[in-house]
């Protein structure tokens, strides 16, 4: 139910990043999980990784390689950003996922929670069970095959009381344990919240500031 404005207007993120280097851009996502949708009808996941970029190189002046570039967000945005950076690790070096919903693809898991337009809509998003969608973007089977050497450093954290999501971050940080990457994850008191994620934010922009610079 949110949108592009929901970081700064919901928390304090703009305060936070203020004296920072950082040029922080938020994206849109519609509910279309940022992926390229089995049906066709969108193509968010080209549009994070290859039009947005391309569009921040041309209007700011960046560090425009992977050594200055990470990717976070919450919730569904906690997803695609884990997602797109186990797909695409030589495109960041830091990513960070709060309160990932990290079990889209797995028919069934979510719909419960988000109504049954929501859960139509996954369907079209990522087609029917078993699809290649479905298989290409889940990021259980993407955290298992992780190469460390090549992989971006990744910073997961989940609310205590936030029970429907913490399992499933369990699953990827075992998943990611196996595999030999680097990460970090964090479960601390707190729910699916705008103050839990105004307050993890705060521990995450350290962590990001100090990877970035030993990169």
């Amino acid at each position: 139910g949110g949108n592009y404005h929901d970081w700064t207007t919901r928390s304090n993120l703009a305060d936070y990043t203020r004296s920072l280097p950082l040029i922080v851009v938020m994206p849109d996502g519609e509910n279309a999980w940022y992926t390229n949708a089995a049906d066709g009808s969108a193509r968010f996941e080209d549009y994070l990784v290859t039009e947005l970029p391309a569009d921040v190189v041309q209007k700011f002046r960046t560090v425009n390689s992977r050594y200055g570039r990470a990717i976070a967000g919450l919730s569904m945005g906690g997803y695609g950003a884990l997602k797109t950076a186990l797909k695409r690790p030589a495109g960041f070096a830091v990513v960070g996922a709060f309160s990932g919903a990290f079990e889209v693809t797995r028919p069934g898991r979510l719909e419960r929670l988000i109504g049954a337009a929501e859960s139509e809509r996954i369907g079209r998003i990522f087609g029917p069970p078993d699809s290649q969608t479905r298989k290409d973007n889940d990021v259980f089977t993407l955290a298992a095959a992780m190469k460390p050497p090549a992989a971006p450093y990744i910073y997961i954290d989940c609310g205590i009381a936030d029970n429907e999501l913490l399992a499933a971050n369990r699953e990827v940080v075992a998943a990611l344990h196996k595999a030999g990457v680097a990460y970090e994850y964090h479960e601390v008191a707190g729910g699916h919240t705008w103050d839990y994620w105004d307050r993890q934010i705060r521990v995450f922009l350290p962590v990001l500031m100090k990877r970035m610079a030993n990169q």
